[in-house]
């Protein structure tokens, strides 16, 4: 299937939910349940959303041996989020990589390795959340063949990744010979592409700086859970009692992670539907959803724009420097 096909069904998907979405949920309910919103509890969710996004930077910085600096991972991280959220097959993933390269000068190689990393320890994550909503009370029915492939999965992905690195040499024998048949790719630019991203991630796979990782994403996703209870207490207990906070909280950082923002209509189909089946208020966790995202896209965009507006005036600033320089420089000769 070509990208632009996965384009239009993408989008298609998204109408396509947007428009039936309304018909399976009490909409003047949940607007009833915004309107009713306590705005403390909102404001100190926003702040523990923006501390995750810091210490998602942070994490970024640790795989990457501490080279960027914050702002920088900070502001491609942003940048990447808030593409995601406005574009659909992940496309913001691809941006902060670039963005990151560009604004910093590392090679886009150990750049890609790291989130082939940080995407290993995000499902990690989802696993250990999953493992705590059912310790606090999700009333969630799971077979034990589907933990298991879940379990399954996350130790494929960590074992081909083991299995690469160990096998260096064959994997850069055979895999751009298998690359270069796709359009666009020499088998030499895919060799050199592809050790870089092995060095990058036997780089970042080290113990300290895994561990260091793993600590900076406990951190992470504490934040974001602390930013679901409290956008859960800004709602109040219609609908959705205050037992269930700690249970939903986790829930919805396993379906819709804020680490991985997407589309309107996904983001509220994928939180809503599942838990919606085991019984809670659908539209109670209409409105949780609807204010969820709400906050995601104002503070991920917003903090996009804000900052490519300041990299931009920096920019500005440092022409303009360099060309009252070179005037300077100009008018000492003539004189």
């Amino acid at each position: 299937m070509s990208t632009r096909t996965k384009l239009i069904a993408s989008t298609a998907v998204i109408v396509l939910i947007v428009i039936l979405f309304p018909r399976f949920v009490d909409m003047p309910a949940a607007a009833r349940a915004l309107q009713q919103a306590d705005l403390r509890y909102g404001a100190l969710a926003s702040l523990a959303f923006i501390a995750g996004l810091a210490a998602y930077a942070q994490r970024w910085r640790v795989l990457l041996a501490g080279q960027p600096s914050l702002g920088a991972a900070f502001q491609a991280a942003n940048v990447g989020h808030a593409l995601n959220i406005l574009l659909p097959l992940r496309a913001g993933e691809a941006a902060r990589i670039a963005l990151l390269g560009r604004t910093t000068g590392l090679p886009l190689a150990e750049i890609t390795a790291s989130v082939v990393v940080e995407r290993v320890i995000e499902q990690v994550m989802r696993l250990l959340a999953l493992g705590g909503a059912l310790l606090v009370g999700l009333r969630l029915q799971l077979a034990p063949g589907a933990v298991m492939g879940a379990v399954a999965l996350v130790s494929l992905l960590a074992g081909l990744m083991t299995w690469a690195l160990r096998h260096r040499a064959q994997v850069l024998a055979r895999a751009p010979v298998f690359l270069a048949r796709l359009p666009g790719i020499t088998e030499a630019r895919a060799r050199r592409a592809l050790s870089g991203v092995l060095a990058g991630v036997t780089q970042a796979v080290t113990s300290r700086r895994l561990s260091a990782a793993m600590l900076w994403s406990f951190i992470t996703w504490g934040c974001f859970g602390a930013f679901h209870l409290l956008t859960l207490a800004a709602l109040g207990a219609d609908g959705l009692p205050p037992t269930t906070w700690g249970a939903l909280a986790l829930g919805a950082l396993v379906l819709a992670p804020p680490s991985a923002p997407t589309q309107p209509g996904i983001f509220h189909a994928t939180l809503v539907a599942p838990l919606a089946l085991l019984g809670f208020d659908r539209a109670a966790l209409t409105a949780f959803a609807i204010l969820l995202h709400l906050q995601q896209m104002v503070w991920m965009i917003g903090l996009a724009l804000v900052g490519s507006g300041v990299q931009a005036f920096k920019s500005g600033q440092a022409v303009a420097v360099e060309r009252v320089v070179e005037k300077a420089a100009e008018r000492a000769e003539h004189g």
